[in-house]
């Protein structure tokens, strides 16, 4: 849901800056045709018809525009693509375009050309050709330069917040991908099973396991196997129970339902997992041993204060009338669902007292991943040729999957943030060469009169960076409040990153220039001789 809502909201502001620059360019158009629109209503045509006329131009751009949205979104744009964790996603997002994709593609393009077209359309068609005549050349756009100022500021204020949204994740994921999972991931293949379409009862199934694992360890190149029924940094919940620690009373509104895990002996070993204290599961904790539990030191601490004391607590899961369970080690924390998660109570059951027919085999070995997949593969079908293999992936391609929301959405902000600059610095471009252009005149009589060229390239290129500061530090104060509740998307970054905002704000700033230089430049060229003589 964050990363959905993160999206949206990009997706909105660079919508309102696009918006707002054919906004722009209506009121600026309109003030070209201010002679045309006076015709119009001298020949009889009312205000509503002016109106209808030039909602309906901009209907003309937007319809299509949304119709070449929506042939662009035919792509295949698949999460994770180019990152190689694509494949071990542990769900399948469908983003090609349905009906009412369709429909909400239109209902934006119609709603957008009202809402910014509208009140363009509707001071365009106050003019009459009285008011024109009366009218001062140098008089006759102010209201509507202001109104163009401001839409530009807005547009350098929404770029800006994309830009540090951007800046922020892609500081997220240079953290993540240097962040302790707890679990050691190099060398290792996870190859998923599931033994019930092949007919496999608890003691069959528990069997076969069993057998695998102990063929597996015999295979020349294979350190350790173990099995386990969910990998970690799966983005998705899996199993949780209901818990109840003796000797602990829970508060009336604390959950004390608690993720967990079936696992086999040997699976802290094979992924690298430190044993606090205690001991791991092992073939005494079978179907007729003593129930055991192992829990990690956030649960170890929050229930029995040190990882110490937990050892020989017991612990109910379920029911009320469930069995007490005994804590024979404690293990340290890792990360389970994202790498963004915070520490929380988890717990370990043996696959012996809690059989699965769907397992993974965790295998690690000191040859190559190719040659280690080949291997398990080999040990499968020798015991069962039948038993189909699920998916067969290496350890580190599935942890980089708790990658995949971060890079997305650095990768989506970044895209978004870039156009998003590039757009408010054609506003800030087309602002200043109207204002150039308007004042052709009184740049001409400057020169005449001795000013400098330099003085001339110094006013416009003021003119825009103030449009440019303005914007800038209505983003910043924009993005100060935005960022706190992109907290859920963060990792190993504060919301108000220094180096995030100076960077967003350095670039905002470096292209105000570069869009107001041009522009700028050109007025110093102005030929006072050629503007004198036009008047």
């Amino acid at each position: 849901l964050p990363v959905v809502a993160a999206l949206a909201v990009a997706s909105v502001l660079v919508l309102a800056i696009v918006c707002t620059n054919l906004a722009n360019l209506v009121l600026a158009r309109g003030v070209t045709r201010r002679g045309e629109i006076a015709v119009r209503r001298a020949l009889g045509a009312s205000r509503i018809r002016i109106v209808r006329l030039l909602l309906l131009e901009h209907f003309m751009l937007a319809v299509p525009a949304a119709a070449v949205g929506l042939l662009l979104s035919t792509r295949d744009f698949s999460m994770g693509a180019g990152t190689g964790v694509a494949s071990v996603a542990p769900t399948a997002l469908n983003l090609s375009p349905d009906g009412w994709v369709v429909a909400c593609a239109l209902l934006v393009a119609c709603a957008s050309t009202m809402l910014f077209g509208f009140l363009p359309a509707l001071r365009a068609s106050r003019v009459s050709v009285a008011s024109l005549l009366k009218e001062e050349a140098g008089t006759r756009d102010s209201g509507k330069a202001r109104m163009r100022g401001v839409l530009v500021v807005a547009q350098v204020a929404a770029s800006l917040v994309l830009l540090v949204g951007a800046g922020l994740t892609i500081r997220t994921v240079e953290a993540a991908r240097g962040a302790d999972v707890g679990f050691d991931a190099n060398s290792t293949v996870s190859v998923s099973l599931d033994l019930q379409p092949g007919g496999y009862d608890e003691a069959r199934g528990r069997a076969l396991y069993e057998a695998l694992l102990e063929r597996l360890r015999s295979t020349p190149g294979v350190t350790d196997a173990a099995t386990a029924a969910f990998v970690p940094l799966r983005m998705i919940e899996a199993a949780s129970r209901t818990v109840a620690p003796d000797g602990y009373a829970a508060r009336p509104d604390e959950d004390m339902r608690l993720a967990y895990n079936t696992v086999s002996p040997g699976y802290f070993t094979t992924l690298r997992i430190p044993l606090r204290t205690g001991r791991e599961f092992d073939k005494t904790d079978s179907a007729r041993g003593n129930a055991a539990v192992i829990v990690n030191e956030t649960m170890a601490r929050r229930y029995w204060s040190t990882p110490e004391t937990a050892l020989g607590k017991r612990l109910r899961i379920g029911a009320s009338g469930s069995e007490w369970r005994t804590v024979v080690g404690v293990v340290r924390d890792i990360k389970y669902l994202s790498i963004n998660e915070a520490p929380s109570p988890y717990f370990y059951l043996p696959l012996a007292q809690n059989y699965r027919s769907d397992m993974t085999l965790h295998v690690r070995g000191s040859v190559d991943t190719g040659t280690l997949t080949e291997s398990v593969r080999s040990a499968v079908h020798a015991i069962d040729p039948n038993l189909p293999i699920l998916e067969t992936q290496t350890l580190a391609a599935q942890a980089r999957v708790g990658l995949v929301l971060f890079e997305t959405v650095a990768a989506a902000l970044g895209a978004f943030g870039v156009m998003a600059m590039a757009l408010a610095a054609v506003g800030i471009f087309g602002l200043v060469s109207y204002s150039v252009r308007q004042r052709e005149q009184e740049i001409g009589v400057r020169v005449a009169l001795g000013a400098r060229r330099l003085d001339v390239v110094r006013q416009f290129l003021w003119s825009g960076l103030r449009l440019g500061a303005a914007g800038a530090a209505a983003g910043v104060v924009v993005a100060l409040v935005v960022t706190r509740l992109m907290a859920a998307l963060l990792y190993g970054v504060s919301a108000t990153d220094p180096l995030s905002f100076s960077a967003a704000l350095l670039l905002v700033m470096v292209l105000t220039v570069s869009a107001s230089a041009l522009p700028a430049w050109r007025a110093a060229r102005v030929d006072p001789n050629v503007t004198l003589r036009r008047q």
